[in-house]
């Protein structure tokens, strides 16, 4: 405890413990997609979207709310929690999950496209269409 607290006094060392702490959430959040989406190369099983930056972990009915997130990644890549129940979406469509799940009547209504678009310099960029029927 006395060991924590000096730790913690020090700017540079809570600093370092701070950014120990984001780097360990990262990979808990990045091996936890992995293992959902049971792919060494994670895609949004909606759209195809690669990116794992922005790929989440979807409730397939709802209430991921109630989960929380302080323990949920790790429960996931150390086997207590299963995952049969959850699929990975990009944020993008797994907003719009949350959408059709909470207003029925607009399901099915959306479509959301990924494109792939080569660069000139390294890297790819990546955007999103969404087509709304006219009669929406």
């Amino acid at each position: 405890h006395e060991y924590w607290k000096k730790r913690m006094a020090n700017p540079e060392l809570r600093q370092r413990h701070t950014n120990e702490v984001k780097r360990w959430a990262s990979s808990q959040r990045d091996r936890a997609i992995r293992i959902v989406s049971k792919d060494e190369t994670p895609k949004c099983e909606n759209c195809g979207c690669p990116s794992i930056e922005i790929l989440e972990i979807n409730h397939k009915n709802g209430g991921g709310y109630k989960e929380g997130y302080s323990k949920f990644y790790h429960a996931i890549v150390i086997g207590e929690r299963q995952t049969s129940d959850l699929n990975i979406l990009c944020r993008v469509c797994n907003a719009l999950h949350y959408v059709e799940i909470s207003h029925p009547e607009v399901q099915g209504r959306f479509t959301v496209l990924f494109h792939e678009k080569p660069v000139i310099e390294e890297g790819t960029t990546f955007s999103m269409t969404f087509n709304v029927p006219k009669d929406a």
